[in-house]
């Protein structure tokens, strides 16, 4: 992941049976909080095959709640395509951006 302020970030996923592994956006994220950063300009999320896979709905709750300006980090897709975040949380629970 990329911060605001240029800064790269990465993570690992932990994929453990059980469900209570951590996603790499997660650990990207938490590795960012501790240099003091919050806000995510883009992210990326590629798979052990190399393949692209857009975040999961908890990491995109995540994203979003760990900064308010995350609704406009670049989310990039498969294909390299780049779509914001709030175009995929359009229904936000909370009703901050509807």
């Amino acid at each position: 992941m990329e911060t605001n302020s240029g800064n790269i970030f990465t993570g690992i996923c932990i994929d453990l049976p059980c469900s209570i592994g951590l996603c790499a956006e997660q650990s990207a994220i938490a590795e960012m909080v501790k240099n003091n950063e919050t806000a995510i300009k883009r992210i990326i999320a590629v798979f052990e095959d190399g393949s692209i896979l857009p975040p999961c709905g908890r990491c995109r709750e995540f994203i979003a709640q760990i900064d308010n300006q995350n609704i406009e980090t670049q989310i990039v897709l498969p294909e390299m395509e780049e779509v914001l975040l709030k175009d995929l949380l359009p229904e936000r629970w909370d009703g901050k951006w509807n």
